[in-house]
């Protein structure tokens, strides 16, 4: 069977909590698709009840995931049944899908109205000088996700998916071990025998990292 040689920083459960469209009940719903004027007026600026519906879902999952979704009205059928009956009064109404123009269009709002801004190379080059800084505090990789789950957070940046942050904090830690232990190699005496402990140490603490 194969086995994935990424590095192993959530649980599956973890994963999902984090990258997953919330599931609300009806007081999360009520709560998380209000709208404010401000909000009204970006969301009503569509002319079609399928533009509307959808708007207000992304714009409510981006209220408590920080993140957008890729997603049908198929697959979150009781938010798209509950704003019908909010915004429409349940009009009977065939929700049809979205141009990706329309869909992009409107994440260009969402992510204006909260002043955030995406994962662009400019800002994923910021995110590896951080994780080497954070490397130098602890190596552990979990630690490092939380940390920049943390700076992302502050900074208003949208996250980037889950296998390019475990597969960039992978090679950051690989980089860093074998920097560390070359380095180590070079200074030591490895016939000495308290020398190549330390070195034997360094490298098996290392390798208790699970690649």
């Amino acid at each position: 069977m194969y086995k994935s040689k990424r590095l192993y920083i959530l649980s599956e459960k973890e994963i999902k909590e984090i990258y997953t469209i919330p599931n609300f009940y009806q007081e999360e719903q009520d709560e998380y698709f209000s709208l404010n004027n401000l909000e009204r007026k970006l969301v009503f600026s569509h002319n079609s009840i399928s533009s509307i519906i959808y708007f207000i879902l992304q714009l409510g999952y981006f209220k408590v995931k920080k993140k957008f979704f890729k997603f049908s009205f198929k697959d979150v059928i009781s938010d798209s049944q509950y704003l019908l009956m909010r915004y429409f009064q349940n009009e009977k109404v065939l929700l049809k899908n979205l141009a990706f123009t329309t869909k992009n269009d409107q994440k260009k709002k969402i992510i204006k109205y909260f002043g955030y801004q995406r994962s662009t190379k400019t800002v994923k080059d910021r995110l590896l000088r951080k994780i080497k800084k954070l490397i130098i505090i602890d190596t552990n990789p979990v630690y490092i996700f939380r940390e920049l789950m943390n700076y992302l957070d502050q900074n208003k940046i949208i996250s980037p998916g889950y296998t390019y942050l475990q597969e960039t904090i992978g090679a950051t830690i690989k980089e860093e071990k074998n920097r560390l232990i070359l380095a180590v190699k070079k200074h030591i005496n490895i016939k000495s025998k308290t020398s190549f402990m330390i070195y034997y140490l360094l490298k098996k603490n290392y390798m208790k990292l699970r690649m």
